[in-house]
């Protein structure tokens, strides 16, 4: 899951959702490197966890099939 914590944390969140609308369709976005890196971080770290639930529910289904 995301976290959210502290207010710097749903900041940055708030930055993402924005950025899903506004860096596509406006020039007035703006976002620190900072802002970035941590985001980057963040959805690296919440990728990592999605391929690895994944993963193990995928040989879950596989041994239940080779029942």
């Amino acid at each position: 899951s995301w976290p959210r914590e502290q207010r710097t944390d749903r900041r940055r969140f708030e930055l993402l959702k924005r950025a899903y609308v506004e860096a596509r369709y406006s020039a007035q976005y703006a976002i620190t490197r900072d802002d970035l890196d941590a985001l980057a971080a963040a959805i690296a770290q919440l990728r990592d966890t999605v391929e690895t639930l994944c993963l193990e529910r995928l040989r879950e289904l596989k041994r239940e099939a080779d029942l």
